[in-house]
């Protein structure tokens, strides 16, 4: 995924809660209400503190520790661009096929991905291709049950709110039920008490669940990046063709990458003095 496309990313979790957020005060407002009456502290309280309570007797330490890194996830956090990745792959590939694995090295440092930088490590080492395969693979699967694992506390918050939202109308309508003998606040104390359902139903359909899809989702983007980076340094390793390692990249990163590799060069080149031009050549 390119840079624009994190952006993208960012702005469709954040505009997704708002524009959610924003057409339910509007609705009440269109309605003939006020946006404070959507308020009520002690409703807040019931759902946000019992629904955190809850998820965190559901999960483990671990889990709920990697929380903050991996809910990153749905705002674009740690997503590289594929594209300009493969570009990469092919020119170390056309390096290696020149001057040797060991060429690598100076390249290698420049990488700030920690997957890539591992595999294309593993290759200078002359571990053997099983050896890379069985560890990427191994990395892969580890980081695909941690995000899992973190999606599932959102995912539990989203089955739990909702119920805290009724337990919190339950109570209020104790509460209402007990004062009886005021009937002119009856209405507006009822009112009050609905308000929790309606904080536990809005925040699991509104936060919790939406972010735990989202986080799927981004995750089997990383996946999909690092596939390509495992299957692209195994080809390296192999000396496999460059068309046929092109034609492979083109699968993840979509077509013409060597046309824009050649042009990323050829801009480089115009941007240089004719000296350092005709050095390289």
């Amino acid at each position: 995924m390119r840079e624009g496309g994190t952006c993208v990313l960012f702005l469709t979790t954040a505009g997704g809660l708002i524009v959610s957020i924003l057409a339910l005060v509007i609705s009440v407002i269109l309605e003939g209400g006020g946006g404070a009456g959507l308020f009520s502290l002690a409703a807040l309280t019931i759902v946000l503190g019992g629904t955190a309570g809850a998820t965190i007797m559901s999960h483990g330490v671990a889990e709920l520790r990697r929380l903050p890194r991996v809910t990153l996830l749905a705002f674009g956090k740690g997503l590289q661009d594929r594209r300009a990745t493969a570009r990469l792959l092919l020119e170390l590939a056309e390096l290696v096929r020149r001057h040797g694995v060991l060429a690598l090295e100076d390249r290698v440092r420049e990488i700030k991905d920690p997957y890539f930088k591992q595999a294309l490590s593993m290759l200078i080492d002359g571990t053997d291709s099983q050896g890379i395969e069985s560890f990427l693979q191994t990395e892969a699967q580890i980081y695909r049950e941690q995000v899992e694992h973190s999606a599932q506390v959102f995912q539990t918050a989203g089955g739990y709110a909702p119920t805290m939202g009724i337990i919190g109308t339950v109570m209020g309508l104790v509460h209402v039920l007990g004062n009886l003998s005021e009937p002119d606040k009856l209405g507006g104390a009822i009112a009050t008490a609905f308000l929790a359902t309606f904080y536990g139903v809005a925040s699991a359909n509104l936060i919790w669940l939406p972010l735990a899809n989202k986080i799927r989702a981004v995750a089997a983007e990383v996946l999909l990046y690092r596939r390509m980076v495992a299957e692209a340094v195994l080809a390296i390793q192999r000396g496999e063709p460059k068309m046929l390692l092109e034609e492979r990249l083109a699968l993840y990163a979509g077509p013409h990458l060597a046309e824009s590799a050649d042009e990323t060069a050829e801009g480089s080149n115009k941007a240089q003095p004719a000296g350092v031009r005709s050095a390289a050549k």
